[in-house]
């Protein structure tokens, strides 16, 4: 489950940091003086780092990886439709804003992959230290002679060594 919640972070987060890189060039290419779109797009961005960073964190923390994908994927949402809600969007880079919703939708789904991954002690690969087993034989399964001390088995009568009943 980890390595498919890192594949699809993975992918998701560097698509988001591509696509938010592109958008930020077009609209420094157009000289737009709206702050609150460079605003948006640069948080995107920002926000899209810190995602590949909760990404990274899956294969080895597991749980909070995912939460950091959690999170960073739900703020990267909210950016998407504060774009869509700006104006300048209407002249067809609204498709930036669908690109950006659906990619929070990817990863918030590997973020849940991965908070599910967490690491489960009843699960953990390394064995628990192995008691030897306890000795079945011990003084009041064994027998010995109380002249000389031989040890006998069990169905003898008289001592091998010395002859005496037991």
């Amino acid at each position: 489950m980890r390595n498919t919640s890192f594949i699809m972070g993975l992918i998701g987060g560097l698509i988001c940091c591509l696509f938010s890189t592109i958008l930020f060039a077009v609209l420094m290419g157009a000289m737009m003086d709206e702050a609150a779109v460079i605003v948006t797009i640069t948080l995107l961005f920002v926000i899209s780092l810190l995602f590949i960073v909760g990404v990274s964190m899956v294969l080895t923390r597991g749980g909070a990886g995912g939460v950091i994908m959690i999170v960073s994927s739900c703020l990267i949402f909210i950016l998407a439709i504060a774009l869509l809600s700006i104006e300048f969007f209407q002249g067809g880079l609204e498709v930036y804003g669908a690109l950006f919703i659906s990619l929070a939708i990817m990863g918030f789904i590997s973020g849940m992959l991965g908070y599910k991954s967490r690491h489960d002690p009843k699960k953990s690969k390394r064995s628990a230290a192995v008691v030897p087993p306890r000795n079945t034989t011990n003084r009041l399964t064994r027998k010995f002679c109380e002249k000389c001390g031989q040890e006998l088995t069990l169905d003898v009568v008289f001592c091998p060594n010395c002859g005496k009943k037991s």
